[in-house]
């Protein structure tokens, strides 16, 4: 069972009333006699990030905050198990969890390193596509996580590039995977979601993704790692369009060939990101693994 942590002002004295209101955290809050918390640094759909620093030794830290009901028990459950999980992983690309404990208001909360850098989709919004070099030489990184992952039997079932976050020097960057919330444990049976109902942003989904009571393996992470690609390669995603148009398209539609869109792609790595976006997940690359290797050999 995870500690309850008590909330204090920056004067020390305990915050009476509900420290939650107005959806954050006020800045300057004592969190389990150690955690000061700061300014928001950011926002998904489950949950708030913060800056914060662990006292006394100023270790510069950050807190992830569910939001939604306090008492939702699946959101719990959720955040309780991606912080057992990601704890248990001692990887360069995937963000390190220290702790989890319950806000004395309810929400659970997650301590882990805080990153400097762009999430690789504010890279992709400063400067549109990528050449096939740097797209892959940030994705092989990934791919490398998720050979770890997928080893646990965990699927992450939510790779966008909003969930990647790419530290270190500009030029040579290191990718961080971020929010394993919604995925799933393979070992478990069931995802912690409703039956029938899907998750995750539609146009990085894997077709099986969208479809009731279909099988969703680590092979879901692989298409969504071709969608990356190609948008990194191109500067689009292959489906856009209302959600519902997307999400058609994504099932029943070819993707378009990149090449097409960018011409100076070579056919190597034309054909990899096609056999990534196969409706047929017996048709993509099956491991993590193999399809790194298929990325190197792709650049010749």
């Amino acid at each position: 069972m995870a500690p309850l942590w008590t909330m204090r002002d920056e004067d020390g004295a305990p915050l009476l009333d509900d420290p939650m209101r107005g959806k954050r955290i006020p800045a300057g809050t004592l969190i389990a006699a150690k955690y000061r918390v700061g300014e928001p640094i950011g926002r998904g759909a489950y949950s708030t990030i913060y800056a914060a620093s662990q006292e006394p030794m100023g270790r510069a830290v950050a807190l992830k905050v569910a939001g939604g009901s306090t008492d939702d028990p699946v959101l719990r459950a959720r955040f309780a198990r991606e912080a057992r999980f990601l704890a248990a992983i001692d990887h360069p690309n995937v963000v390190r969890v220290y702790e989890l404990g319950w806000l004395e208001s309810g929400p659970a909360a997650i301590v882990m390193e805080r990153l400097n850098g762009d999430t690789l989709q504010q890279r992709l919004e400063q400067g549109g596509a990528m050449d096939a070099s740097t797209s892959i030489a940030i994705l092989r990184p990934v791919l490398d996580a998720l050979t770890e992952v997928h080893g646990r039997a965990f699927v992450h079932r939510d790779l966008k590039p909003a969930n990647i976050m790419l530290t270190g020097p500009r030029h040579a960057p290191v990718p961080k995977v971020l929010d394993f919330g919604i995925g799933k444990d393979l070992a478990d049976g069931e995802p912690l979601t409703a039956t029938g109902k899907f998750v995750g942003t539609p146009a990085y989904l894997a077709p099986e993704q969208m479809k009731p009571h279909a099988v969703v393996d680590a092979r879901a992470d692989l298409y969504t790692i071709g969608v990356l690609l190609f948008q990194m390669l191109t500067g689009r995603l292959p489906f856009v369009g209302p959600v519902a148009r997307v999400m058609l398209a994504v099932i029943s539609e070819p993707a378009p060939k990149v090449n097409k869109l960018r011409p100076d792609v070579s056919p190597a790595l034309d054909a990899l990101v096609a056999k990534a976006l196969s409706k047929d997940p017996a048709q993509r690359f099956q491991t993590a693994e193999e399809m790194s290797t298929a990325m190197l050999d792709a650049l010749g």
